[in-house]
């Protein structure tokens, strides 16, 4: 009887070893990480999220060059990977707020800016994996916390030249229309070829808002850009619309390998400045996605009194492009010398005016040459506006009636998806 009762128990006890081998843990990995579940907290709305990573924490310090390797804390990423890193905006007591819920949340804060124009701050966000950026959004807004988190979106330049432009919007052949009194117009785009001989009389403020280890873009959009407002013609062959404005070039176009792009928060440095500055225009000839971050920024100048003008982009899509979309922005699409619209023009009810964009003439860095594209409309359209504001009208609801009012019709009547209300024509040129 002993026998059995210790053959028994010795069975027993190898069972219930065998199941304290094969037992799964208490705690799932995340929990044990102490981050909150991505998925136990649902965002307001479905929005695609970036793949799962490693910690970034985990990773500091690796090779830069290994793929999927993040940059260490305080640098700033490539062009090509938008896929961590997030911008937040707001008031600034707010974002101090905000950066205490996002290191609770096991984030981290890599750099920031005082936009004091703007009256904003901003801080480049990694949230590090640990919580979803609609869940992120959620945790602020239940805690009452107003501010705009989005991705740090890359922009690129709205291009991919013909002297007819002039006479598409009714300024002489020649070019050459001087405004009445002067006029500051901003773009946000890369350098500006200022040494150019046929921009010489062109006056052109820069201010680079790049980080110190960024190499600057290409001047050749930026300088054709400025040649189409504001050149004096004469043996450059390239007349502005808008002779006499006062230029100021915020340089937020960086070059990484062979691609020209530019940083959300590079953009909201640039936009704050040209308010600083009290421009009285925002060329932004630059595409990128739907943002948050874009919307807050846009909002804000524009209530400083900013007119802004944007391409609707160039990607043949029933879409049109950021910061065009945006309803404080006007939007300006291309047609060619025949007006009809560009190929590659984005179309859709944000389009607000047409502008020729085709086959351009414009002033590079090696010499003259042909450009198309929406960057090269919008350029045209600031310096319409230029001529409106010189007049006195300083509203935006102002000069977008007097526009309606001049503008050729080109699609069906009124308002349509493909040119809005029509090519712009300069009164009084």
């Amino acid at each position: 009887m002993r026998i059995c009762r210790a053959i028994v128990l010795t069975y027993l006890a190898a069972i219930m070893l065998c199941s304290a081998i094969v037992a799964p843990p208490a705690f799932s990995a995340e929990a044990t990480s102490g981050g909150p579940s991505t998925s136990a907290e649902p965002g307001p709305e479905p929005e695609p999220e970036p793949e799962p990573m490693p910690g970034r924490r985990a990773m500091m310090g690796g090779n830069p060059s290994t793929p999927g390797v993040a940059p260490a804390f305080g640098r700033t990423r490539a062009l090509d990977d938008n896929s961590w890193e997030y911008l937040l905006v707001g008031a600034p007591a707010a974002v101090a707020l905000a950066e205490v819920e996002i290191e609770r949340a096991r984030g981290h804060i890599l750099r920031g800016d005082e936009l004091s124009a703007l009256g904003l701050s901003q801080r480049a966000v990694d949230l590090d994996n640990r919580i979803t950026l609609a869940a992120m959004r959620k945790r602020l807004a239940q805690r009452g916390i107003a501010v705009a988190l989005d991705r740090n979106s890359i922009l690129s330049p709205a291009a991919s030249g013909r002297s007819y432009a002039p006479e598409l919007v009714g300024a002489p052949s020649t070019g050459g229309c001087r405004l009445t009194r002067p006029v500051r117009i901003g773009l946000i785009d890369g350098p500006v070829d200022t040494a150019n001989q046929a921009l010489g009389a062109v006056r052109v403020i820069s201010r680079s808002v790049l980080d110190p280890s960024d190499e600057p873009a290409d001047p050749d959009h930026a300088t054709g850009l400025v040649s189409l407002i504001a050149a004096t013609g004469g043996a450059a062959e390239v007349a502005g619309l808008a002779v006499g404005a006062k230029l100021y070039s915020a340089i937020a176009f960086s070059r990484d390998g062979d691609r020209d792009g530019m940083r959300l928060d590079h953009f909201a440095r640039a936009l704050d400045w040209l308010i600083a500055e009290d421009v009285d225009i925002v060329n932004m000839s630059i595409t990128g996605p739907k943002n948050r971050v874009m919307t807050k920024l846009l909002s804000q100048a524009d209530a400083q009194g900013a007119i802004l003008i944007a391409a609707t982009g160039n990607e043949g899509r029933s879409q049109v492009a950021f910061p065009a979309a945006d309803p404080h922005v006007i939007a300006i699409t291309a047609i060619d010398a025949r007006r009809k619209l560009f190929r590659s023009a984005n179309t859709g009810a944000e389009v607000d005016f047409a502008a020729p964009g085709v086959d351009l003439l414009v002033v590079g860095e090696a010499g003259n040459g042909y450009r198309s594209g929406t960057s090269y409309a919008a350029a045209i359209a600031s310096a319409v506006v230029a001529h409106e504001i010189s007049k006195g009208n300083r509203q935006r609801d102002d000069i977008v009636a007097a526009l309606r009012q001049n503008a050729e019709e080109l699609g069906a009547a009124g308002r349509d998806n493909r040119f809005g209300w029509g090519l712009l024509r300069l009164s009084g040129c």
